[in-house]
């Protein structure tokens, strides 16, 4: 496999700009690195946030006398997907829904960013 190639693919499946270490521009992988990492870190605090607080109203809601019963759990198990998607839906998270989308977007953005701009220095070196 060419190095360009390999490039390519290791920005595309791997990790946003990761092909630019292979290329030996790791500036600019650095950058798509700390960049990919900022956004990251705020998506997963978000997802945890929010992780944690759907799993304590479930526990709380299933807490009878200080203690969980394992038949109540079994019994809410077929309705649980539903209970999570709606608490998802409803529960605020560390930041607001627009920042998690922009965000989401912005991911998206450097992923692509990074593939265009691996594919460029790939054409560069053949």
């Amino acid at each position: 496999m060419k190095k360009a190639t390999r490039a390519l693919f290791f920005s595309a499946v791997v990790f946003p700009g990761a092909g630019f270490f292979i290329l030996g521009h790791k500036r600019q992988g650095y950058w798509f690195l700390a960049v990919t990492l900022c956004v990251l870190l705020f998506l997963m605090a978000d997802t945890v946030y929010k992780a944690q607080k759907i799993t304590e109203n479930l526990i709380a809601s299933l807490m009878r006398n200080g203690i969980l019963y394992l038949e109540d759990l079994l019994a809410v198990l077929p309705s649980l997907p539903h209970t999570i998607r709606e608490q998802l839906k409803t529960l605020p998270g560390l930041f607001p829904a627009n920042w998690v989308l922009s965000l989401t977007i912005v991911l998206g953005v450097i992923w692509v960013a990074g593939i265009v701009g691996v594919y460029i220095q790939g054409k560069k070196l053949t």
